[in-house]
């Protein structure tokens, strides 16, 4: 997670924390601490994930919904990376 987090995202981890909750039990959630004291919440889930759900949240976003919280992009501007299998999401942590 540290490695994918820093090649897409360009986040220098010094730790991530397994939150124990979430009611998926196709997936996990990290709190992700960075060099730069920033933090991150992080879903590593597993198995199909449908974008259109990401770009549903961002819709409902420029409509003007103030109560959602937009994952942070890659650097490549996608809002969710995949990689063998599994699919990571980062939004700020709050």
């Amino acid at each position: 997670i540290s490695d994918c987090l820093k090649v897409h995202y360009g986040i220098d981890v010094i730790n991530i924390e397994l939150i124990p909750l979430g009611a998926d039990i196709n997936a996990c959630v990290f709190k992700a601490d960075a060099k730069d004291h920033s933090f991150f919440f992080v879903k590593l889930r597993h198995g199909h994930h449908d974008e259109i759900n990401l770009a549903l949240v961002e819709l409902l976003v420029q409509a003007g919904s103030q109560s959602i919280i937009l994952p942070i992009k890659t650097k490549q501007q996608h809002s969710m990376v995949s990689i063998e299998g599994f699919h990571l999401i980062v939004y700020p942590f709050i």
